[in-house]
């Protein structure tokens, strides 16, 4: 089934909670495109914005 794909995540605190039900959705929708934790981390890192961003950007590289 298809699923929307989570909404970009800036940091906000107040929307961590639905933004990670979101990733976890769409990681459990398509369970073989995400078998691996860094699969999983690369897709959820994908809809990172602004200073959420630049927070995870340094793990990154």
């Amino acid at each position: 089934a298809s699923i929307n794909k989570p909404p970009l995540f800036d940091g906000t605190p107040s929307k961590l909670e639905d933004f990670i039900v979101h990733v976890k959705m769409n990681i459990f929708n398509d369970s073989v495109c995400y078998s691996t934790e860094i699969s999983k981390i690369i897709f959820l890192c994908s809809f990172l914005t602004g200073f959420a961003f630049s927070w995870a950007r340094p793990y990154l590289e």
